[in-house]
């Protein structure tokens, strides 16, 4: 037998094969069923966070609602609580001494989520629901 007529045949049965699990592959792909709704993580409504032992300038982290959400412990026992993207939409904000900063724009906010020194002054840090009760800060809807 003729070496060369050997390898054509393997050759064309493993591209048969191949071809044969990537239809099938295809085909199975058509008929699956992804319910969006079980593959994102379900978010609590109200977070609680204890907030008792934080020092004046530190930082905590949380997610609400899908994003990242940080509360600030400013002087005389006062918090500020802020959803962590600037104006750019896609960056962090980086704490300064007087404020916060967008990493990718340059734009500086206060700690009531203000612009500081800007021209356009429309953009203001988005603030989730908050309260404090005692020593625990309540991010979301508003149940006093």
């Amino acid at each position: 037998m003729d070496k060369r007529l050997l390898y054509r045949v393997v050759l064309k049965l493993l591209f048969l094969l191949s071809m044969g699990v990537l239809s099938i592959v295809f085909i199975n792909s058509l008929f699956t069923h992804s319910d969006i709704k079980t593959n994102q993580k379900i978010s609590p409504q109200i977070i609680e966070l204890d907030i008792s032992g934080m020092r004046e300038g530190e930082i905590r982290k949380a997610q609400w609602q899908g994003k990242e959400i940080n509360i600030l412990r400013l002087e005389n026992n006062q918090y500020f609580t802020y959803v962590n993207v600037g104006d750019s939409g896609n960056c962090p904000l980086f704490k300064e001494i007087n404020g916060l900063k967008d990493i990718c724009t340059g734009t500086r906010f206060d700690f009531s989520g203000k612009q500081k020194d800007s021209k356009n002054q429309g953009f203001e840090l988005s603030i989730p629901p908050n309260y404090i009760n005692k020593n625990t800060l309540f991010i979301g809807k508003l149940y006093k």
